[in-house]
């Protein structure tokens, strides 16, 4: 295995250092009444479609295994070009920027809230506002803006000072969904009307809305019926069907026949619907959209707690399982992170596949469709199980792909390695 020494002496040793630090800093990138960062844009996921747009041959050998504590790692991201930031389960998030002398040690309340700014301080997490809800994950817009969940399910857009605000009961651990013109999408109608609660409550959405800038206009919306719900975090808002215009696609559930995946116009209207599941309490997590073969279409994980099954979905008036998979997982039942799982182009062959854990999480695979069937293509074993989200960024001019384990560790791949 090969392993990258010199982050190591970057880094002033920071990939033996397994010490506590001792108390975790506040971070002081964003204090109230202001920035000192401009936010980063995700460097995927940005409208819900876990997609990575670079692609690359990645070797299942890891370029570097980085240790810097023995306790879980709940979440990886790789927000800029050679920085790495890995937060652990008791909320501590340290940000590595390679050539850096120095490592910023944060606290963050929710893994599944960060976003990360660039400033004078370098690369550093922006710290929510006051009324900003815990579990959400805010949008950055084209033009630098964060757009955020309030308490009190207000969608707000701030940059410096308050800029515009929309009252639409947002869901509370809901992602702020950003496209290209800024405009905005959330889950809306809170509603415990379904009782499962795999993603940390049993509080679901039942509808959507779409605001436009500036003053967030409402330009799209669309809601699910009784005793249905809307059973995620985001929505999956792409141009599905090729037509030059976005599509909403969602999991829906209902106490009678389970999940199904279903797709609306942004004004609400069905265009596709998919089979359920067809019992209770069985969820699908979809993940992506994108070309998997020739003609594109979504992948998920159907029941990732129970043999979870990879199927890639092809589109017509029905949304049609073309192929099938098991059994592997992208999620931990209880967990509000969505990300254990993403799409990428693994073997730079032009065609996507899914990288996902293996359902012991000892693994991670990347599931491709092969003459019609879906084939495990690319496997990579961990030392420890899978505990933090697939993450995909940018690092020394290539692609690069990062994982957490329950050991502390961090695995990173990159193309071209």
């Amino acid at each position: 295995m090969r392993y990258l020494l010199g982050i190591c002496v970057l880094l002033i040793g920071a990939c033996a250092a397994a010490e506590d630090p001792g108390p975790i800093e506040l971070t002081t990138t964003q204090p109230v009444g202001g920035f000192r960062a401009t936010p980063l844009p995700p460097f995927l996921g940005a409208d819900g479609n876990r997609v990575a747009s670079t692609s690359g041959a990645f070797d299942v050998e890891p370029v570097a295994v980085i240790t810097q504590r023995a306790a879980a790692v709940v979440r990886v991201d790789l927000p800029f070009e050679n920085t790495l930031a890995i937060t652990y389960g008791n909320g501590e998030s340290r940000i590595i920027e390679e050539g850096s002398t120095e490592m910023k040690v944060r606290s963050v309340p929710s893994a599944t809230s960060i976003v990360y700014g660039s400033g004078p301080n370098g690369v550093d997490i922006v710290s929510p506002l006051p009324d900003q809800v815990t579990h959400s994950r805010p949008g950055v817009l084209p033009a630098g803006q964060l757009a955020y969940v309030a308490t009190n399910g207000d969608v707000v857009v701030w940059n410096d000072t308050e800029l515009a605000r929309a009252s639409v009961d947002a869901l509370p651990d809901g992602d702020v969904l950003v496209d290209e013109q800024g405009r905005i999408l959330v889950l809306t109608g809170p509603t415990e009307r379904y009782a499962h609660g795999v993603m940390g409550d049993a509080v679901e959405a039942s509808g959507f809305i779409i605001l436009a800038p500036p003053d967030l206009a409402v330009v799209g919306r669309g809601t699910v019926g009784a005793p249905a719900v809307i059973e995620g975090r985001r929505a999956i808002w792409t141009d599905l069907h090729d037509d030059g215009s976005r599509e909403v696609q969602l999991t829906v559930s209902a106490p009678d026949t389970g999940a199904r995946l279903i797709v609306m116009a942004e004004d609400g209207t069905v265009l596709n619907e998919g089979e359920p599941v067809g019992q209770s309490n069985r969820w699908r997590h979809q993940i992506a959209f994108g070309r998997f073969t020739a003609t594109a279409g979504s992948v998920e994980v159907i029941t990732p707690h129970i043999g979870g099954i990879v199927s890639f979905v092809e589109f017509g008036r029905q949304l049609r399982t073309v192929a099938t998979a098991q059994p592997f997982t992208s999620h931990q039942i209880g967990s509000r992170e969505l990300d254990m799982a993403v799409a990428v182009d693994i073997d730079d062959d032009g065609f996507l596949e899914l990288l996902v854990p293996t359902q012991d999480r000892m693994s991670l695979v990347a599931v491709g469709i092969v003459d019609g069937s879906a084939t495990v293509k690319w496997e990579a074993q961990l030392p420890a199980a899978i505990t933090s989200n697939v993450a995909i960024g940018s690092r020394n001019g290539g692609s690069a792909i990062a994982v957490g384990t329950e050991d502390g560790s961090v695995l990173i791949w990159q193309s071209g390695s």
